[in-house]
């Protein structure tokens, strides 16, 4: 099994993302983003990541459907909701 990178992506549907952002690379993490759990899903497919926290109430999908579709196909990485 490949080993995941220390990058975490933060994923919400609010414009707060930036101030928890912001806050995790001044504590020197390596920080992506996405505006929506789908666009979320894009980038967990394409890139590896150490940890996911994602918002709960979004749009389309809810980010506990986002944590069942992760341990189904991404059981190795943590999801934080």
């Amino acid at each position: 099994m490949a080993k995941r990178s220390d990058k975490i992506l933060i994923i919400d549907d609010e414009t707060t993302i930036q101030l928890m952002q912001d806050l995790l690379k001044e504590k020197g993490y390596s920080v992506d983003s996405a505006l929506s759990a789908e666009k979320g899903l894009k980038k967990i497919k394409n890139y590896s990541y150490k940890v996911v926290i994602s918002d709960y109430k979004m749009p389309k999908m809810f980010g506990i459907e986002l944590l069942d579709y992760c341990n189904k196909h991404f059981p190795e990485l943590p999801v934080i909701i």
